[in-house]
């Protein structure tokens, strides 16, 4: 059953696995929440963060376990419950690389190394839309090509499209708080690295909300390869705030 009119994915806009979300309903908080099935290396993540709760914020809160039939699901925030009936979301892919062969394999990282480097933006802006509800310029995106392919002065010009000015100044500076975070995390000795993740940005004109999402290809401790994709994904989120601080300057 849909339990709330915010549904945890629109199955029209959203990228990702759309069959792995479930609505998750609390009789007791009269709440919504993500149901998303169950992955290990995920899981994993979240209990990392229940151990620095200093840089939850920056992600979607975890709830714990729950099943659905042979199921079973892990029970997170509803993002789009914070924002009122009608707001904007897009999911930004971040990274220059979206998959490493070591945790792919040959050749679904050679797949996404076409995709990255020929395919999309991802090579050449650091990040990738893939998901939005709303229209660049006058027209809906429908296919993944083109979503991907949508330059960051275009995404920003149709998000932030007739919204109230303050709107811009939050989310530069939740962007920012979160590439601080990842900066910080590069130094220290027992890092997290993420591949393949996403940053969830959206307003309603009033509130805005950015969070990390997508934690499946999560790694932790010190060695090269962990290193090397936390940069990267600390680049990912550095070019699309410097995108929009560009934007902001020319606007």
């Amino acid at each position: 059953k849909r339990f709330s009119s915010k549904r945890c994915v629109d199955k029209k806009s959203m990228g990702g696995h759309k069959e792995a979300f479930i609505n998750h309903y609390d009789p007791q908080r009269k709440s919504t929440y993500c149901g998303k099935l169950l992955n290990p290396n995920e899981y994993d993540f979240y209990l990392y963060l229940k151990k620095n709760p200093e840089i939850n914020r920056f992600f979607p809160k975890f709830y714990g376990l729950c099943g659905n039939g042979d199921k079973e699901y892990m029970i997170i925030e509803n993002i789009f419950e914070r924002l009122g009936k009608k707001f904007k979301f897009v999911d930004v892919k971040l990274g220059h690389k979206t998959a490493y062969r070591r945790d792919s394999g040959r050749i679904k990282s050679h797949k996404h190394r076409m995709l990255d480097k020929y395919l999309s933006t991802s090579h050449s802006e650091g990040f990738r839309v893939e998901g939005l509800n709303f229209k660049i310029g006058s027209k809906y995106i429908k296919t993944k090509m083109g979503r991907h392919n949508i330059n960051s002065t275009d995404l920003w010009k149709s998000l932030l499209a007739r919204s109230d000015p303050t709107i811009i100044r939050k989310l530069l500076r939740q962007l920012k708080s979160i590439v601080a975070m990842l900066d910080k995390n590069l130094s220290k000795k027992n890092k997290f690295g993420l591949i393949g993740s996403s940053v969830l940005i959206a307003h309603d004109n009033k509130k805005v909300v950015v969070r990390l999402i997508d934690f499946t290809h999560s790694y932790f401790g010190s060695d090269k390869f962990v290193s090397k994709i936390a940069e990267n994904l600390y680049l990912g989120v550095l070019k699309l705030y410097q995108s929009l601080v560009e934007f902001n300057n020319d606007n």
